[in-house]
């Protein structure tokens, strides 16, 4: 019999951001909007290489509360979770499913280049 969880909190605006590796590993970049031009973010790890599979939130802590410290915070976690796991794996793509409501795609490349990822950041793609 399978387990039904409910929950019953805030509801926020979210900006999500996947981010996937040449080797498969994918993350999920989550710019929330908890405030009037205040931001947070949450990561989603999801390793299918790891043994076992590993998946698992990460909340960095950027330097301040805008939507472009957040995508930075998050974007130093995916590169040094990178580097952890293997160090021949590096970001394919990066994608906005649905829309880029907080943070453009040219300003989510320049973060990244600024990172030493050459990528062209896509949305609505599939």
């Amino acid at each position: 019999m399978a387990e039904v969880v409910f929950t019953v909190g805030h509801t926020y605006a979210v900006q999500d951001v996947i981010v996937t590796s040449n080797r498969g590993r994918q993350f999920t970049i989550d710019i929330v909007e908890v405030g009037a031009n205040r931001f947070g973010v949450w990561l989603l790890i999801d390793d299918p290489l790891g043994v076992p599979r590993i998946k698992f939130f990460q909340y960095p802590k950027a330097s301040d509360d805008t939507a472009s410290e957040n995508f930075l915070a998050a974007a130093e976690c995916v590169l040094a979770y990178l580097r952890y796991a293997d160090e021949k794996d590096s970001v394919e793509k990066v994608n906005n499913p649905c829309n880029a409501q907080f943070l453009s795609a040219p300003a989510q490349e320049a973060i990244l280049r600024q990172l030493g990822v050459p990528v062209i950041v896509t949305v609505n793609a599939h």
